[in-house]
C-alpha cells in the first residue's frame, strides 16, 4: 500500500472479526516495524514486546479490567482482537521518555498493521489494571525492570476498512 494512503487510513479498528487470527510472518512484519522506530538514546534495550495470543490470558484480564472500570462499548477492553502486543520498558532516567518510546513503537506497529491490510486499535486502559494484577502480569515473564506502558491489539477488522487518499482528520496549524 502506498505510504500516504497507510497512514490517512490508519484507523482504530474496535470490532474485530474473531474467526480470522493474523499470520505468523505478519506478526514478524509488524515485530520489525517496531524495531524501527525512534527511540529517546537508541536505548532500545530497555523495551520489551511480548506477544499475547493466549484467549485464557486475554479473557482473564478483560475480566478484571470489567470489574474495575465498565464500559458500555461491547467486547472492552481488548475488542475481539486476537493478537495483543504489550510494550513494556524500563523506566527511563529522563522523565517519561519511556512512553515517547512507547507511543513512537505503537504508532509504528499500527502502520504496518495497516499496510498489512489488517487492524488495530492501540490500547491504553488495560495497562494500570495489569500493573496491580500480580499473578496475571507474572504470567508475562518480563525482563527486571521492565513495567507495561501500552498495548496494540491487531486483527482482521469485522468491516473492511476505507482506503483514504487524505486525512481523515484536521488539526489546527499556525506558522510563525
Amino acid at each position: 500500500m502506498d505510504f500516504f494512503k497507510t497512514i490517512y487510513s490508519r484507523q482504530t479498528i474496535r470490532d474485530f472479526d474473531d474467526g480470522q487470527t493474523p499470520l505468523p510472518e505478519d506478526i514478524t512484519m509488524i515485530l520489525r516495524s517496531a524495531m524501527a522506530a525512534p527511540v529517546g538514546r537508541s536505548r532500545y534495550e530497555d523495551l520489551h514486546l511480548t506477544v499475547i495470543t493466549d484467549k485464557e490470558w486475554l479473557k482473564e484480564m478483560s475480566d478484571v479490567v470489567n470489574a474495575i472500570q465498565p464500559s458500555s462499548r461491547p467486547n472492552y477492553p481488548f475488542y475481539k482482537a486476537p493478537t495483543l502486543i504489550l510494550i513494556s520498558s524500563k523506566l527511563a532516567e529522563n522523565p517519561a521518555i519511556e512512553y515517547a518510546n512507547a507511543g513512537c513503537v505503537v504508532e509504528n506497529m499500527a502502520l504496518a498493521a495497516r499496510a498489512l491490510d489488517l487492524g488495530s486499535v492501540i490500547l491504553w486502559s488495560f495497562v494500570e489494571h495489569l500493573k496491580n494484577s500480580p499473578e496475571l502480569l507474572a504470567k508475562l515473564d518480563l525482563p527486571e525492570g521492565a513495567v507495561p506502558i501500552i498495548g496494540l491489539g491487531i486483527g482482521y477488522p469485522a468491516v473492511h476498512q476505507e482506503t483514504l487518499s487524505r486525512p481523515r482528520h484536521m488539526i489546527s496549524i499556525n506558522k510563525i
